[in-house]
């Protein structure tokens, strides 16, 4: 019987620390494909929220490797894992409700984003795939408290390589 309560207490405990749907930030989906042989899009799917605090998500996304408390940042990557020659425009677009550039997630809530870039390539571009990666994802709680995910989370914000013909 002992072993029987101490096996219930555990999962409990378990239970208790894994984050609720309103206490989260992951990525949902990765995605890429081509409009044409130089231009792709891609996307990366994230959700964020949490049950104590609202949370500003930013609106707008720069290639680069700028650091700003109210833009996300990206690069698309060749296979050389080098920045690719080329140009990009991106947004991150989401039902959530915005403000002053940021989208709101009420706290007890969250909400899903969508990184959207669309990449053309160089003509004179050797590489023929290509890859996105967030590399800057500021958040804040309540609109004051800056935040950010870390290098081990952003990770798993990376695209399967796109191929684009040379």
């Amino acid at each position: 019987m002992k072993h029987i309560t101490t096996f219930i207490l555990v999962v409990f405990l378990f239970l208790g620390a894994i984050p609720t749907s309103a206490d989260a930030y992951f990525t949902t989906a990765q995605n890429a494909f081509t409009v044409d042989n130089k231009t792709g899009v891609f996307t990366i799917d994230f959700a964020f929220g949490h049950k104590n605090y609202d949370v500003y998500i930013p609106v707008h996304a720069i290639h680069g490797g700028v650091l700003s408390s109210n833009k996300l940042s990206y690069v698309v990557k060749d296979t050389d894992n080098a920045i690719a020659r080329g140009s990009s425009v991106g947004i991150v677009l989401s039902n959530a409700r915005v403000k002053d550039g940021m989208y709101i997630i009420p706290k007890g809530t969250s909400a899903t984003f969508r990184l959207l870039v669309i990449f053309t390539k160089d003509t004179t571009a050797a590489a023929d795939a290509y890859t996105l990666t967030i590399t800057h994802l500021p958040f804040r709680f309540n609109g004051t408290q800056q935040l950010k995910l870390n290098p081990s989370e952003l990770q798993y914000y990376v695209t399967k390589p796109l191929s684009l013909l040379k």
